[in-house]
């Protein structure tokens, strides 16, 4: 028996996700309703095309397989029926320096073959947006109520901050076993003034030992390159912490109520598939929340 093309396109959410739920927040399904699509998919196929544990899901080599030519074929769907019935659409975000450079351009192949008839423009900016004139959709912005009121403003990650190092800079210089050992170290500072705003609870160094920089990208660069020890946003750092380039430290603890806040003018709809941007960019950083629970919880 052929499985039918809903069947399929939820199996390429769950594979994509390696997730239930996830794939059912994107799909508006309930999680019991994807899982028994995926259950009769495999029992029509006589194909395990999933290795259930308990932190989630892997695909067998069958599935991988598949996932790729389900991948492949679904596109080719879409794209044939967005060219009959679509205009090209342009979504603009405005978002900060950093977590574009950080977060959002190592995504951006994932957003293009996700949403292909979608040309995304990104704003690099920290200013207050005034929608309307300068062409944003929405911003995210690291900020913290209260908002104006006009705006629908929704917490997309807390902030989450840690101190880093390079493991060149770690084996070089003392080890840090307490809060207070950070003041023997050579910190890098950002706009944010993180390590001043612990200066209550430690001692700093003399400024000549300060690296400052106005973005936190250019600080997270400095302690890639060995310079000293950052604070930054754990969702900045992901990546280079996946992939052993920095080593987390310590969490940092400062204002509860700061995060990358989405915002966007109340009355604002967003049409045709354009929401579906905003349901990613949400379940991405939802996937982010869920690594820093994960990391604190065994750390």
């Amino acid at each position: 028996m052929l499985p039918n093309l809903n069947t399929l396109r939820v199996f390429e959410s769950v594979a994509r996700y390696q997730n239930f739920r996830l794939a059912a927040e994107e799909l508006h399904l309930t999680q019991s309703a994807v899982a028994q699509r995926i259950r009769q998919l495999e029992s029509d196929l006589d194909i395990v095309l999933f290795i259930r544990q308990a932190r989630g899901l892997e695909l067998t080599e069958a599935g991988l397989k598949y996932q790729h030519s389900i991948k492949t074929a679904l596109t080719i769907i879409n794209e044939a029926t967005r060219a009959i019935t679509q205009t090209p659409q342009h979504l603009v975000v405005s978002v900060p320096p950093s977590l574009g450079a950080k977060w959002l351009l190592p995504r951006m192949n994932e957003i293009n073959d996700t949403f292909p008839h979608i040309e995304l423009r990104i704003i690099a900016s920290e200013k207050k947006t005034h929608f309307g004139t300068d062409g944003a959709d929405f911003v995210i912005r690291f900020s913290q109520p209260p908002f104006d009121s006009t705006l629908h403003s929704e917490c997309l990650s807390k902030i989450n901050l840690c101190a880093l190092a390079s493991p060149t800079y770690i084996n070089k210089n003392k080890k840090i076993e307490r809060l207070a050992d950070f003041a023997e170290h050579r910190l890098i500072e950002d706009a944010h003034e993180n390590w001043g705003k612990l200066s209550k609870h430690i001692a700093l160094p003399n400024a000549s030992k300060v690296l400052r920089f106005e973005q936190t990208s250019l600080a997270i660069d400095a302690a890639l390159a060995g310079q000293g020890i950052c604070i930054s946003p754990h969702m900045l750092v992901e990546q280079h912490l996946t992939n052993g380039e920095l080593v987390l430290l310590r969490r940092i603890e400062l204002s509860k109520e700061q995060g990358y806040f989405l915002l966007y003018p109340k009355n604002r709809n967003f049409v045709n598939d354009k929401h579906l941007v905003l349901r990613w960019l949400k379940v991405e950083m939802k996937k982010m929340e869920e690594k820093w629970i994960d990391w604190t919880r065994n750390s």
